[in-house]
Formats: C-alpha cells, structure tokens, sequence
C-alpha cells in the first residue's frame, strides 16, 4: 500500500491517490484522497477490506499515514499483519511503486491541460490497468480475480436509432 501526491488539486479537492497491489493477481485497488490523513486513509482500507476480506498482511512505507494508532488498532483487531519498508527504502514496496508509476503515467495522457481533473479518470485507469496482462502472472488481474477477461465498454452492443 503506498501512497502519491501531492497532485494538482481537483474541483472536489483530491490530491492524493491510495494505491494497494494485490500481490498475487496484481489487483490494484486506487483512491482519491483530500488529504493523507490516517483517518482518511483507514477509511479506504476498510473499504478494501469489505470489497476483498482483510488480507493476511500490508507492507507499506513508515509514512505516519500508514504507521499510527488507527490502523494499527485496526489491523490488530481484524489480524492483519503489518510490515513497513525500510526508511528512505522505497525499493522494498516495489511494486506499488511502479503501479503509482503507471497509474500517472496513464492519467497523464487524459487529463486537462491544468492537470486537475484526475480524479474523473481514476476508474478508468484501473480499469485498463487491471484488464492488461501483467508480465509476471501472464494474465490479467481482472482474470485472476473473476475467472474471465474483462468485457471493454466499446465491445458492448449499441443499438442505432
């Protein structure tokens, strides 16, 4: 679980993404957050937690958003076990490191020209994100979370007047 930003500041007042890797499928899980407060951020781990179950273990970075008497409450009470990343050793979180990378890579190229509009595009990053195969498991995320590949928008049938 890693967290970017701060970014240019959205209308709605986003400006930083959450951003948690399954490590087995690769599943990216990404919020929009105001701030990088630990209330803020356990909000979105427990929302994590209700759409996948608690996972065994988190590996995060030492950043007091993560690293705090919240989630450390939380994940004592639903037996999660937390590992941080060695200081000034973002390497150890590799992985949510180079989807952080990707997902600005790919907003980059759909945002406006001030660059505040992000947020409108998160979901549709995931989306491609977690369609495309990954080169370490050679299948998608969606794949290996639901069994199928993903149905595009574009490939659904739309009736003409």
């Amino acid at each position: 679980m890693d967290l970017t930003g701060p970014l240019p500041q959205t209308p709605s007042g986003y400006k930083y993404i959450l951003t948690a890797t399954d490590y087995f499928s690769k599943w990216v899980e990404a919020f929009p957050l105001k701030t990088k407060s630990a209330d803020e951020v356990s909000q979105n781990l427990c929302t994590i937690f209700y759409r996948h179950g608690c996972p065994l273990r988190i590996l995060t970075d030492q950043g007091r958003e993560f690293v705090n008497q919240i989630n450390s409450k939380l994940c004592e009470l639903l037996s999660v076990e937390r590992s941080v990343t060695a200081a000034y050793h973002p390497q150890t979180n590799g992985l949510d490191e180079k989807t952080n990378d990707n997902i600005k890579r790919a907003l980059r190229k759909v945002v406006n020209e001030s660059q505040d509009d992000w947020d409108l595009y998160l979901d549709a990053t995931l989306f491609s994100l977690r369609s495309k195969m990954h080169t370490t498991t050679k299948f998608s995320p969606f794949y290996l979370m639901y069994g199928r590949e993903a149905r595009f928008p574009c490939e659904l049938p739309v009736e003409m007047p």
